[in-house]
């Protein structure tokens, strides 16, 4: 398939898988909004990336029975939600639940987008817009830390991010929904969920799946730091707009 109609929405959950990013700015800015201890607020990076080797077997083996195209909009349905609850609903409670949610969706998407992408993709130009997906998932993250700073500069809400890339979700899964694709299927017998843990046993794949699990979790975590010490120039963005937020409030208290 070479027609635009089945690459852009594909193309878009990249942008969608970005979205895990928040968890940057989240620690920083929750643990400021509801006084939380630095070492407590830990546990919103921890409630997102636990679902990375817990669900990443399992997502593949129900992608096998049920679809790729299926389990991807299930996903960006679930980050969705993993974004609007802590919108709504703005307690540590809801924030730690908002963020395992998009973990799970994360986990969802991560295994699902790529195979299908080579679905709909030519296979001379597939590495190609492999590379391209890539620099969607980076257009995503870019934007999150000067769109929060912007909401929280003008309307004095930063959670409106969570809104706005919650809507994105949703508008990525009716878009793929609506898409028909026709799916390339394995002629081998789909592995079922005993035996795909029992490769766990295999010292290699253990180490391999511990790896990318460690790797992406320092890639965050170092995301969070850079932020909290004020060596990102986003960070010092957004800090600087609450600076003046406070000031303001502290210059009316004081009139």
């Amino acid at each position: 398939m070479k027609n635009p109609v089945f690459i852009i929405p594909v193309l878009l959950s990249f942008f969608v898988m970005s979205f895990l990013d928040l968890v940057g700015i989240g620690v920083d800015r929750v643990s400021s909004d509801l006084n939380i201890d630095a070492s407590l607020a830990q546990l919103i990076p921890s409630a997102a990336f636990l679902w990375f080797i817990l669900l990443s077997v399992p997502v593949g083996v129900l992608q096998s029975k049920y679809g790729k195209k299926r389990m991807l909009n299930i996903g960006m349905l679930v980050t969705a939600v993993g974004l609007l609850v802590p919108f709504f609903f703005y307690s540590f409670t809801m924030v730690l639940m908002g963020f395992a949610l998009l973990g799970i969706g994360n986990t969802i998407i991560q295994v699902s987008a790529n195979p299908l992408l080579i679905d709909v993709v030519s296979s001379k130009r597939a590495s190609s817009f492999m590379s391209f997906s890539q620099f969607m998932k980076a257009v995503g993250a870019m934007l999150g830390p000067p769109l929060a700073a912007l909401f929280a500069a003008k309307f004095g809400d930063w959670k409106i991010l969570f809104l706005i890339y919650g809507l994105v979700s949703i508008l990525a899964v009716v878009w793929l929904g609506t898409v028909k694709i026709t799916e390339s299927e394995s002629k081998e017998e789909s592995a079922s969920f005993l035996f795909s843990f029992r490769l766990m046993k295999t010292r290699f794949i253990g180490l391999m799946v511990l790896s990318i699990f460690v790797v992406v979790a320092l890639r965050y975590t170092r995301k969070v730091s850079a932020q909290r010490q004020g060596l990102l120039p986003h960070a010092e963005w957004h800090r600087s707009g609450d600076c003046k937020n406070q000031e303001k409030t502290e210059g009316d208290r004081t009139g």
